[in-house]
Order: structure tokens, then sequence, then C-alpha cells
């Protein structure tokens, strides 16, 4: 909106939580060559929200010359450059320790907090995060409930007693190896929970969830606008 010139969009998902495999990639990757090759593209945009070394799985002969900008939303750790092509973007990292002291803020007489994540990288580094903030929590027990699908995890949640409270990580895959949406589990979890549900992403808040210290979103996709501007 804020370009003086009118700008085309492509859009392509490589949906890799769906298809995580190294033969998906490579079509993905043989698509998007053939497809754009002769199209004068001036930037590319890629938006990292689960594996950022997918980048490496890009074909070079598409984005080798050009700008690129990468917006990240998980708290797994920046590699360098493949190819060593430069690069900039945002790299939006959960406010964990925020989100803890909100959970006493509100709720202080909180003695138990049952954490629920994935078995996916970024869901492990996330859950990491989160146990380096408990051992800094003195009184209160943190619980991770992440051995479990998905589906028996919610039907637990519907019995939590008073004094306990649900935090929610980030869940790409369960332990039962079925792919999820982090907003799906939110959606199974809150409504029915017997205590209140925390979150770390805004897209999650209107689940049910009580809330969090979130990320914002649409302002990390309007900074990514600017960026590219």
């Amino acid at each position: 909106a804020h370009s003086t010139n009118p700008i085309e969009f492509f859009a392509e998902s490589l949906d890799a939580s769906r298809f995580p495999t190294p033969g998906h990639y490579q079509l993905f990757q043989d698509y998007i060559k053939n497809r754009y090759t002769g199209q004068h593209l001036d930037l590319v945009m890629m938006f990292m929200a689960r594996d950022f070394m997918l980048m490496k799985k890009l074909p070079s002969e598409l984005v080798s010359n050009l700008p690129s900008i990468f917006v990240v939303a998980n708290d797994l750790a920046v590699p360098d450059s493949p190819d060593g092509r430069e690069f900039t973007g945002i790299f939006q990292r959960f406010d964990i320790q925020g989100t803890v002291k909100f959970i006493f803020h509100l709720q202080p007489d909180t003695r138990r907090v049952v954490v629920i994540g994935g078995k996916s990288n970024a869901d492990q580094t996330t859950l990491e995060r989160i146990a380096q903030v408990a051992r800094s929590v003195d009184g209160v027990t943190f619980e991770f409930w992440t051995n479990r699908p998905i589906a028996e995890l919610c039907q637990a949640a519907k019995s939590l007693p008073e004094g306990t409270v649900v935090l929610l990580g980030t869940v790409q895959r369960d332990a039962a190896g079925q792919p999820y949406y982090t907003s799906q589990v939110a959606q199974m979890l809150a409504p029915t929970a017997s205590v209140p549900v925390y979150v770390l992403g805004a897209g999650l808040v209107g689940s049910g969830a009580l809330g969090g210290n979130v990320t914002d979103l649409e302002k990390l996709g309007t900074d990514a606008g600017a960026l590219a501007l």
C-alpha cells in the first residue's frame, strides 16, 4: 500500500510439516525453479515459521542474485547463510519469561504448571527454553507433558486441580507422530481444560486460552512488509 509501483505477489507453500521428506523438498525445489525461471523477480520473502534450515533446500539458481528477506517465528538458532548468500530479516522469539511472569501476576497462588509441547526440533527447543525459565522459579512445579498423543493430553487436562495452570508451547508433531498446528491444539485444549490455559502466540488468543505475553503476528507481518519496501 505504501509503494508507488504496482507490486505482483507470488505465494507458494512448502508445507513441510505435513510432507517432511527430502523427496518432497526436491519436488518443491524443482517446481520453484521451473516456474519462476525468467520471471525477473525483484525480491524473495521466506516465512520460515517451522524450520529456518529449510532455506538450504531452495534452489540457488532462483535466489542467489535476489535480495532475500527471512521472517522467522520460532526459537531455533539462526544458522549461517547457506552458500554464502547475504540475507536480512526479522527473527521473532517467544517471550517465555514474560509469559511466566504474566501467569503469576494474574494467578499468584499457582503452584503447578503443566507444560504441553510437541516432538519436532522447534517444539523441543521451545520446551528447553521453558525449562530454563522454570529453573528460576521457586516453589512451583513445572510438569512437562510430551510423551502422549495430543488427544490424551487434552482429555487429562479436563481434570486438573486448583492451583494448576497449563502453558501451551508449540506442537508441530505430537508423541504419536501426528502433525499439528499449535492453533489446532489450542482449540482442542483450552475450551475443555479445567484450569486456565496460557499461550505464546497472539493467533491462539480467542481459542479459549486466557492469554500470555504473546508474539504479535500482525505487527510481524507489517514490519516485514516495511522491510521489503
